[in-house]
């Protein structure tokens, strides 16, 4: 029922708008109901008042049912339970209660107004209260808030109190390092003076030397004696310059500089730690090129066959590291049992070679050669006539190449690249996670020279299958070339012999390299022997696994001081590229 109608009218099927509310007959009343209300003298002294102040007073009202019998009114008023009830709950559940009364008897004996108005003074101090403590409460929140943001000021200022410390910390560190670093600086420097200072003595003496050679002056008593102080004075220089090597220390470093935080006091103490120590065996690298250079032409006078080879232990006993050393001869083989004949040469397109730095050669075809360049990103294919056929573009300069026939395989940075020998077009790219320099095939799989993991042996598709990094002689930057169906040949600049690893059983064999000999190229020649290229000289050497034997091919000046090298085992030919990285010559060998 909407309550806003007339209560009366409405159960007469009336629609009439309801201005007052009948305290006593709980009902809405329109104005002519109102008007009947009053006048009967059952309703006369009825309470109504108006339907505003009953919507306010509507959601306190109490229903007259009981909850317990919806049927019955509450008639009955219990003071020993403080609560409403029926006349059922009355005979059923108030039959003992000696404080029970009807409500209407109970009304009569007391004032509602009166109790009314105290529970609205009750109820006016609870008010009171609540708006003091809610009052209250915002007081607090503010003072939380402003409590917040002085401590972030604080906070700021702490910062700036750390970042200052931080700053005379680092401050202090950088003079006791300075002071430190210094101090062992200028040992080394005067370690270096001593060494300048006997430089040019040495200096000076050899351009004397080189006056008196150039003066060729006849023998006489003075330059007897001459030469005399000069052999005391070179022993004399020798013994000093043994005695600064032997001598010689790096000054190695352990330094720290970091900080400690205790995560539960978050209390940060700043650690240093500086010290210094000799390194009693340093790495010296007395075999760089103009070293072994000089001592070629130290050694000149002797002719090559009288070069000694590095004398090895003649039994093939496996030492600790699975090495065997091969049985040596005393000498390089006397007779030139190879010789290389020239058959033909063709030039490099000037506009395909930038730079002359082709290093790399290989044949992969009867009719196709490919050639690369260490400072260039890419390969160049050419027929045998010289004609360029193609191209291929490399993300970085190869460091090796490899072919099986069908497929080209080449080794740039820390990947290694599968070409078709046909098209010239990739065909895989497998990433190593390590510098790669020699490559080569063994039968159907690839074998990688890694310069930290070292050998790595996977099939085409980049699944490893075996790794040698137990050898640690095979670690760095080398040549690979395979040899028969089982071994693989290894060569470097800083490795003065040729070594040789057979892949399933991992023995390892030598064969060492005359002189200082810088190797830099090798080719497969057979089924037990390589063919050597060596760095900067017209020497060419077969090294045979089989025998132990390092042979002297050829040393004719046609071969133009040889870089990269391949032999084409169908035309028994050798192509090499010359040192100037812009022709490739032929030969035939006998």
């Amino acid at each position: 029922m909407d309550k806003s109608t007339c209560e009366p009218c409405s159960r007469l099927g009336k629609t009439c708008l309801a201005f007052q509310w009948c305290m006593s007959c709980l009902d809405l009343l329109c104005s002519e109901c109102c008007n009947y209300h009053k006048a009967l003298t059952a309703t006369k002294d009825h309470i109504l008042i108006p339907s505003v102040k009953y919507k306010a007073l509507l959601p306190y009202m109490p229903s007259m049912k009981c909850t317990n019998h919806p049927g019955k009114e509450l008639e009955y008023f219990c003071s020993e339970h403080d609560c409403s009830c029926c006349i059922l709950c009355k005979r059923n559940e108030h039959i003992g209660c000696q404080r029970i009364e009807k409500i209407e008897e109970n009304v009569a004996e007391i004032s509602l107004q009166d109790e009314f108005i105290n529970l609205k003074i009750k109820t006016k101090r609870d008010i009171k209260v609540l708006n003091i403590l809610s009052s209250s409460t915002d007081e607090n929140l503010s003072k939380l808030n402003e409590d917040k943001e002085s401590l972030y000021e604080q906070m700021k200022t702490t910062r700036q109190e750390v970042i200052k410390a931080l700053e005379v910390f680092e401050t202090n560190i950088k003079s006791d390092i300075e002071g430190q670093f210094y101090k062992e600086s200028e040992e080394l420097r005067k370690r270096k003076d001593t060494y300048l200072q006997k430089l040019s003595d040495l200096e000076n003496f050899q351009h004397m030397l080189h006056t008196i050679v150039d003066i060729n002056m006849k023998c006489n008593t003075s330059l007897f004696l001459l030469y005399e102080k000069s052999k005391q004075q070179i022993k004399q220089d020798q013994s000093v310059v043994e005695s600064f090597i032997s001598s010689y220390k790096n000054i190695v470093t352990e330094c720290e500089v970091g900080s400690e935080i205790d995560n539960e006091t978050l209390c940060v103490r700043m650690v240093k730690k500086i010290s210094f120590h000799k390194d009693e065996s340093p790495r010296l690298n007395l075999h760089s090129p103009e070293f072994e250079e000089e001592e070629s032409e130290t050694n000149a006078s002797s002719t090559v066959e009288e070069e000694e080879i590095i004398s090895g232990n003649e039994s093939n006993n496996v030492n600790k590291d699975n090495t065997v050393s091969l049985p040596t001869t005393e000498k390089v083989k006397r007779q030139l049992k190879r010789k290389f004949m020239y058959k033909s040469n063709f030039a490099l397109n000037p506009m395909d070679t930038k730079s002359p730095s082709v290093r790399l050669i290989n044949v992969l075809s009867k009719n196709i050669v490919v050639v690369g360049e260490s400072s260039e990103k890419r390969l160049i294919f050419y027929n045998k006539n010289g004609s360029k056929e193609g191209e291929y573009c490399l993300k970085f300069p190869p460091n090796s190449i490899a072919s099986n026939g069908s497929m080209l395989a080449v080794s740039a940075y820390k990947a290694v690249v599968l070409i078709d020998g046909k098209t010239f077009k990739l065909i895989y790219l497998h990433y190593m996670g390590d510098n790669c320099y020699g490559i080569a095939w063994i039968k159907n799989k690839l074998i990688v020279n890694c310069e930290k993991k070292g050998l790595t042996l996977m099939d085409q598709y980049g699944v490893v299958s075996k790794t040698f990094n137990m050898f640690k002689d095979i670690v760095g930057i080398f040549q690979l070339c395979v040899v028969g169906d089982e071994c693989i040949a290894v060569a470097g600049r800083e490795l003065h012999e040729v070594l040789y690893l057979n892949i399933k059983t991992s023995v390892v064999k030598s064969v060492p390299v005359p002189g200082y000999c810088l190797m830099r190229f090798l080719t497969p020649f057979s089924n037990d022997s390589v063919i050597l290229s060596i760095c900067g000289e017209n020497k060419i050497y077969k090294i045979n696994f089989a025998l132990g034997e390092c042979e002297l091919c050829d040393t004719s000046d046609t071969l133009h001081k040889p870089m990269g090298l391949d032999f084409d085992k169908n035309s028994n030919e050798i192509y090499l590229i010359n040192s100037n990285g812009r022709y490739v010559n032929v030969y035939s060998i006998e």
